[in-house]
């Protein structure tokens, strides 16, 4: 897979600790991480707090997204589902 040159850029910019990165990566993707946790939970205020604590870890280990293996979104929706599905009941 080819990765995108907005997303490599992207994850260089997350790696410099770029904060308009992380603010661009939470436009284009938290509310499709939002609907992911929420159809997991069934909770508004866990896929809240799933949301954000998506986006910390984004943050805290940008290495972790690897463009060469997929979009932003392939990053983040599953990590989303993983952590939502650790939550549901």
């Amino acid at each position: 897979m080819v990765p995108v040159a907005d997303d490599v850029r992207l994850r260089e910019r997350l790696i410099a600790g770029d904060d308009d990165a992380l603010a661009e990566a939470y436009d284009r993707c938290a509310t499709l991480v939002h609907s992911v946790a929420l159809r997991v939970t069934n909770d508004h205020a866990a896929a809240e707090d799933l949301t954000q604590e998506v986006f910390v870890h984004l943050w805290q280990h940008p290495d972790s997204f690897r463009p060469e293996r997929g979009g932003l979104r392939t990053r983040l929706c599953p990590l989303g589902r993983r952590r939502a599905g650790e939550r549901a009941p």
